[in-house]
């Protein structure tokens, strides 16, 4: 720690795009980030570069809730915030999005409010 992924510095654990991880916090492998802290995504998307959290890591604190009525007809299907576990700062919001038909759900950026 630290490191940035997705615009956002993490000093804990990210639930953001968990649902690449099985719904696990991970964190990027600190050999593996770029000089300026940028997490980087193996070419092929199988690589090791993040690893799952134990329970002895600091995790941030992740609340979900249901969309608001006027996105009930899209794809989204709730709203998430990451907040930090000490000051309750919110550290990222992003939203889950049915990917397909089969489905399957995506973190996406939550549309305006």
């Amino acid at each position: 720690f630290p490191f940035r992924y997705q615009h956002t510095l993490y000093s804990s654990c990210a639930w953001r795009d968990s649902h690449r991880t099985q719904g696990v916090p991970w964190c990027s492998l600190q050999d593996l980030v770029t000089a300026a802290g940028e997490h980087m995504n193996s070419k092929d998307g199988r690589g090791s570069t993040w690893d799952y959290c134990s329970g002895h890591c600091v995790t941030s604190h992740l609340e979900c809730s249901p969309v608001t009525p006027e996105c009930s007809q899209s794809m989204i299907l709730q709203k998430c915030r990451e907040r930090n576990i000490e000051t309750g700062d919110n550290v990222a919001t992003w939203c889950v999005a049915m990917r397909d038909d089969q489905e399957k759900t995506i973190h996406v950026k939550c549309p305006e409010d």
